[in-house]
């Protein structure tokens, strides 16, 4: 018999292969779509980008990766059931026409402010790792999520 999660893992690595086929026979190689919608997580983290994930060293292979989410690996090691993810990679989401990030609440706006400020380790705050090109960016915060900001001017050049 298989180890637990191993055919999980293997239908994730699957399923992450087959849609990155996918987007490639879409989309061509180098070809981007053109709106991608994210939210960003209190702890920076964006689609299933989570801090620590070997998919933030993605550098242009793959569009799509299969990673075990973390959120959840704790909370079900009892059962030994892992969980997995499929998401888009920083690379193809950088190759979108326009990235539109969607944040609400107060919990969320240190993680805001790190990612518009560029400055960090995008292991520990993937969101840095979001910065179309040549697409544009735009972000709508609710009132709670901007509160790092000063004024709305901050908001709107990031």
């Amino acid at each position: 018999a298989a180890p637990s999660g191993a055919a999980e893992e293997a239908a994730a690595q699957r399923a992450a292969r087959d849609y990155g086929k996918l987007l490639r026979s879409i989309f061509g190689e180098e070809g981007g779509i053109d709106l991608v919608m994210l939210g960003l997580g209190d702890n920076g983290h964006t689609a299933s980008l989570f801090p620590g994930s070997e998919a933030l060293d993605e550098q242009h292979h793959r569009a799509v990766a299969a990673l075990e989410d973390p959120g959840t690996a704790a909370a079900t090691s009892g059962t030994g059931e892992r969980l997995w993810r499929v998401t888009l990679t920083a690379p193809f989401i950088n190759r979108a026409g326009l990235v539109l990030f969607t944040v609400s609440g107060a919990p969320k706006a240190r993680a805001v402010a790190a990612v518009l400020s560029g400055a960090g380790d995008p292991h520990e705050l993937p969101g840095l790792l979001i910065r179309p090109e040549p697409g544009r960016m735009l972000w709508l915060l609710d009132e709670a999520a901007a509160t790092r900001f000063r004024n709305h001017e901050a908001i709107a050049r990031g």
